[in-house]
């Protein structure tokens, strides 16, 4: 019984040879996906003369990002600054905003800074595929990228054969304004067969309620002698007291809307067209509501200090 149960997977084994040695070779395997954008980033870095760092579509799609700033924050080396608890600038190795230079499809962006510092969260990360950070210099850019050169990538057209679409739809509720406000998306592509031509096109929107409260004070009066009753007797000596009291409620309304248009042709083997074209707006609405009391420290009439000698109530 051993035997028989030994020859039967042995006549399988010679059934399964003879068989595939009548089908075609494979001569390409094709990888998508999670895997292809990984592999995609790792191969960026073997074939480029110098230190770089990219994230991909789907590294992207796995964080809550407002912007694209958010998602550069996930390169080693890349850190951000942020205005109202959304990304805004990004520095590099150490440098500042304004020693970056930032490509979109490798055309400079514009920026509506003093400066060269680049907003970051005037773009959604929806209209990106990837976004390559180059820490070291090359020929092959522009100029000025002292700390790094940024470049942002939209999807290609040619990249998805023949007709594609895809969408999404989101809400996300906020605890300050207890407001819920939406997030959508989506894109279209198409080529015709020989997938030489191509069209593809992207647009976001999205809006977020947000509310702060918070105090401030304007900086402080040191070395204050504080008489209560106005007889010309120190009551409380070496104060430091607050020149002002503020009690402030932020109220912000953020509308973000983004689209892109892209147009390949590919007219011979080495020849290739591509068209791109952006739009992008970000509009903030703020209202502040500010409750302020002003120090005059002859008005005093009683107050309490801490050890460290700053007055605690008055």
């Amino acid at each position: 019984v051993l035997f028989g149960a030994g020859a039967l997977p042995l006549g399988m084994v010679g059934v399964a040879v003879a068989q595939s040695s009548a089908q075609p070779a494979v001569e390409e395997v094709v990888v998508t996906g999670t895997r292809a954008n990984l592999s995609g980033a790792l191969d960026l870095k073997k074939e480029t003369l110098g230190v770089v760092d990219s994230i991909a579509a789907e590294d992207i799609g796995k964080f809550p990002d407002q912007n694209v700033a958010e998602s550069l924050q996930r390169i080693a080396g890349v850190s951000i600054d942020r205005s109202a608890g959304e990304g805004r600038f990004v520095t590099v190795r150490g440098f500042g905003p304004e020693f970056n230079n930032v490509l979109f499809n490798g055309r400079l962006l514009a920026t509506e800074n003093d400066g060269r510092e680049f907003s970051f969260d005037i773009l959604a990360p929806e209209l990106i595929s990837s976004a390559e950070v180059y820490k070291s210099s090359s020929a092959e850019f522009q100029e000025g990228g002292i700390g790094s050169t940024i470049q942002l990538r939209t999807a290609r057209p040619l990249d998805f054969q023949g007709f594609h679409a895809a969408g999404s739809a989101a809400a996300k509720y906020d605890g300050g304004s207890e407001e819920t406000t939406p997030t959508m998306s989506g894109l279209i592509s198409m080529s015709n067969e020989s997938n030489t031509f191509g069209a593809l096109a992207s647009v976001v929107y999205d809006e977020r309620k947000a509310r702060l409260e918070r105090f401030h004070t304007d900086g402080w009066l040191t070395g204050q002698d504080l008489d209560f009753d106005r007889d010309g007797t120190t009551d409380l000596a070496d104060v430091a007291i607050t020149r002002s009291y503020n009690q402030i409620v932020d109220e912000s309304t953020r509308e973000r809307m983004g689209a892109t248009l892209s147009l390949d042709w590919l007219a011979t083997d080495a020849l290739k067209f591509e068209l791109d074209a952006l739009y992008s707006t970000y509009e903030i609405e703020n209202r502040n509501h500010v409750l302020a009391y002003f120090s005059d420290p002859a008005d005093i009439i009683s107050a309490e200090a801490n050890g460290n000698g700053t007055v605690t109530r008055y």
